[in-house]
């Protein structure tokens, strides 16, 4: 049996922001750019006007990021006192050892096929992905324009209502022949988080085959478990990220430290290898070496 959950952890701005700004005064760049996106995307996911502004303090963080400047992003907003927002943690830099980095080069890709991209970052971790995605295109030369969003539903059907400036910039600028670009970690088992998304761009007039789909690996569509998901996935164009460099030692993630480390005829125990966080053993037998996550998670 597989459980599904949404795992949010509560969240004080203030506290936040102030980390943010210590990231910042100690020259870590992709701290300041996690923790502004994270807040942008508590903000974006409580319907609150301060994710416009804390948008753009993520895409400041991304830009220095890109270009590998240290430093203050810019002026950042100063939450309120008490206020609390709820937070989802980003798989991808808790458990996979994803980086933002990883997708420089796929957007690098991008950047040459298109003059124009409309960026859809999928929170949680699209939001600083699709900034890095965006920073990258504007570093080479294209015009990119960022937006998030979250689809809903069951994890195997997820739909999406494009939010209505995202829809309109769709259909305004897909004559010209602009590009979308939906930015997210994996897929899963299903695909349908990106599918939600990029059919709904198409139906605000986006051509599917300018709808790359930005993941952080390469699926076999003949085994997403969407409904149609081989035929469905496609029709749009991807790019992947680039692949995360492997851990030091006997890789023994995902269940292989069971047949490394137990004794023969020892039974199994159950495990998920899909949510395992990345390990590796030594050469010597005595180290093992685990991901423990990206900038605040790794504390």
């Amino acid at each position: 049996m597989e459980v599904y959950r949404n795992r949010t952890e509560r969240l004080c701005p203030r506290v936040a922001a102030s980390r943010l700004r210590l990231d910042a005064a100690a020259g870590d760049t992709e701290g300041v750019l996690l923790r502004a996106a994270e807040l942008e995307g508590a903000y974006a996911d409580a319907g609150s006007g301060e994710a416009a502004r804390w948008a753009e303090v993520t895409e400041a963080a991304a830009a220095a990021f890109v270009a590998r400047r240290p430093g203050q992003p810019g002026p950042c907003p100063e939450p309120r006192e008490g206020e609390v927002l709820w937070a989802t943690p980003p798989e991808g830099f808790v458990h996979y050892g994803l980086a933002p980095r990883d997708y420089e080069a796929p957007a690098r890709a991008l950047a040459g096929r298109a003059e124009e991209i409309v960026v859809v970052g999928v929170r949680t971790i699209g939001t600083a992905l699709s900034a890095v995605v965006a920073a990258t295109l504007r570093q080479w030369g294209a015009a990119a324009h960022r937006y998030t969003v979250r689809p809903g539903g069951h994890p195997f059907r997820r739909t999406l209502t494009l939010p209505a400036p995202l829809r309109d910039h769709v259909r305004e600028a897909a004559p010209r022949g602009a590009w979308c670009c939906v930015v997210d970690e994996g897929p899963g088992l299903s695909g349908s988080t990106f599918l939600a998304v990029a059919e709904a761009l198409e139906a605000a007039g986006a051509p599917p085959e300018r709808v790359m789909l930005m993941p952080s690996h390469r699926p076999d569509p003949t085994r997403l478990v969407a409904p149609d998901a081989a035929r469905r996935w496609g029709r749009f164009a991807l790019e992947c990220a680039a692949t995360p460099p492997s851990l030091e030692g006997v890789d023994v993630s995902g269940g292989r430290w069971r047949a490394a480390l137990l004794l023969p005829g020892a039974p199994w125990p159950a495990v998920w290898p899909e949510t395992e966080r990345r390990k590796a053993l030594a050469s010597d037998g005595a180290t093992l070496r685990k991901l423990e996550g990206r900038g605040p998670w790794s504390a």
